[in-house]
């Protein structure tokens, strides 16, 4: 399972791995519209459209990618330790 924040709203769904390779299912987003800052509903909505695109990852414990087949980077993921 995935879940996460896309700056407004936070979304839900599955994944599964295989090798380097990802799928990610649908995702199961709520429907808040924030006001502010100004383009964050833009910003998020190209980050929930991108995400499911991804078909290839890399992972080192710190960070993740996420990648199209053809390496176009989809989005970096940091881990943040408190």
């Amino acid at each position: 399972k995935l879940r996460g924040s896309g700056g407004c709203n936070t979304y839900a769904g599955t994944y599964t791995t295989d090798r380097g390779a990802i799928e990610i299912g649908e995702l199961a987003v709520t429907e808040m519209l924030c006001k502010g800052p100004a383009g964050v509903m833009d910003q998020e909505t190209a980050f929930l459209d991108v995400l499911p695109t991804a078909t290839r990852f890399r992972a080192d414990g710190k960070t993740l990618q996420l990648l199209r087949e053809d390496g176009t980077r989809v989005a970096d993921f940091a881990l943040i330790t408190r």
